[in-house]
């Protein structure tokens, strides 16, 4: 992944050139690493509708659970509803797939330590563990996946 695609606010750039399925694979690593650092491991995933979208979500938890995360799997869905997810299901974290306002293109991810998304320094950090290789293995014990549509709130 090129260092570029860290910005300030959220991981974003053109799918398949600047940020590649390995480098997908990779982020959910570094992200189980980071967690993990952190004493947490209760996670949400959300993605959009891009067209890239359902494979990095199968890449990027794919790489969490080798890294020991604790995942639920809100499917399709607003990136506040991720948001909202991380309250309601009591979890400790989340990412969603998402490059937002962007052309097509493009997809990305916005990560949240608790309930705040992480930025600057915290980016910075991420990134230094994605590029380090260095990643925390642990075992998952759940991956559930919940359709926003067929359950009520």
């Amino acid at each position: 992944m090129l260092p570029k695609v860290f910005r300030e606010y959220d991981i974003r750039g053109i799918a398949g050139e600047e940020i590649t399925e390995p480098d997908v694979l990779a982020l959910g690593k570094a992200f189980g690493t980071y967690m993990a650092a952190r004493g947490k491991r209760r996670i949400v995933v959300g993605r959009d509708c891009r067209l890239t979208s359902d494979r990095y979500r199968d890449l990027l938890v794919d790489g969490m659970l080798q890294s020991g995360l604790d995942i639920v799997d809100i499917g399709v869905c607003p990136t506040p509803l991720l948001y909202f997810s991380i309250r309601h299901l009591d979890r400790e974290g989340g990412i969603m797939i998402t490059a937002s306002h962007n052309p097509p293109e493009y997809n990305g991810f916005k990560v949240c330590n608790g309930f705040d998304t992480i930025a600057g320094i915290e980016i910075q950090k991420l990134k230094d563990i994605f590029y380090s290789g260095d990643f925390a293995a642990g075992e998952s014990f759940l991956l559930m996946r919940i359709s926003w549509l067929e359950t009520s709130v």
